[in-house]
């Protein structure tokens, strides 16, 4: 087992055979990810989970900010949009067709920093 000396601490490698996210001292940060286990952490951190919330009343986005929106129509899709404060419109104002069965928040992007307009 190979260590990395870090401000005066040893942090050893994990033991693991090419998948560091099954060893939990990886997960809990008392050692570092081998190499290919270093890569996959960073090719996670170019995704992102979205939270879709299914539109309520108590559940809706603040009016005017831009959405992901789930639309129920001829075949499912998803697509930018926000809330009116009585019906759902899509980027160029118009009524979005459809269902709204979902919606998510604009996503941060790659680095964290996107941020979603309001209309």
């Amino acid at each position: 087992m190979s260590t990395d000396a870090v401000m005066n601490t040893t942090i050893p490698r994990c033991d693991c055979l090419n998948f560091c996210f099954d060893d939990e001292r990886v997960r809990a940060g008392r050692a570092r990810p081998c190499e290919f286990g270093a890569r996959q952490l960073a090719e996670n951190r170019q995704t992102e989970e979205l939270r879709w919330v299914n539109p309520t009343p108590t559940t809706m986005p603040d009016a005017g900010s831009i959405v992901l929106c789930e639309l129920q129509v001829e075949f499912d899709r998803v697509c930018p949009g926000y809330w009116a404060g009585d019906y759902w419109c899509s980027l160029d104002g118009g009524k979005l067709p459809g269902k709204v069965t979902g919606w998510a928040a604009w996503p941060k992007g790659r680095q964290g920093t996107a941020r979603h307009r309001t209309l």
